[in-house]
């Protein structure tokens, strides 16, 4: 077991691993189960035509720092409806998010023995390498990504 408190668990073949091998097979982990009907995606044509920049829930970083209420569930929301936002007013200048970005599309770019140097590790309260994420059960349904992560606990 990890200092994070997870087992360590089977190691997952990553997206481009999985692709590599039959790019027309999609594996049962990755696939959404006993979905509602309101719960299923919309059509791409339908998401890409009728989603634009102002959908995409826009969190201000500075307002949550004040202790805003309203901001704090606006976050709330994204996180639970959409899953993810954009956060503005975070102090992080556009050099260093430039570079981040830059150095991303590097390392993706690289082929895949490369990027597999990097392999996802869960050691003394951090979780960082290339791969997929820590899965936690059997029954969890995998994401469809690959990541490159680097998380410590304290």
């Amino acid at each position: 077991m990890s200092s994070l408190g997870i087992a360590s668990p089977p190691v997952e073949p990553n997206v481009q691993e999985l692709v590599g091998s039959d790019p027309l097979k999609i594996p049962e982990k990755h696939l959404l189960k006993n979905i509602d009907e309101q719960d299923k995606p919309k059509s791409i044509e339908t998401t890409c035509d009728d989603l634009s920049s102002d959908d995409i829930p826009i969190v201000d970083f500075s307002l949550l720092a004040s202790g805003n209420e309203e901001e704090l569930n606006k976050l709330d929301l994204a996180c639970k409806e959409w899953g993810f936002f954009q956060l503005v007013n975070h102090g992080v200048e556009r050099e260093v998010l430039q570079g981040m970005k830059d150095g991303s599309a590097k390392f993706f770019g690289l082929p895949l023995e490369e990027k597999n140097k990097f392999a996802m590790s869960t050691t003394e309260g951090k979780l960082e390498g290339y791969g997929k994420p820590v899965v936690t059960t059997e029954e969890q349904t995998l994401d469809w990504s690959d990541a490159l992560e680097k998380m410590e606990t304290r």
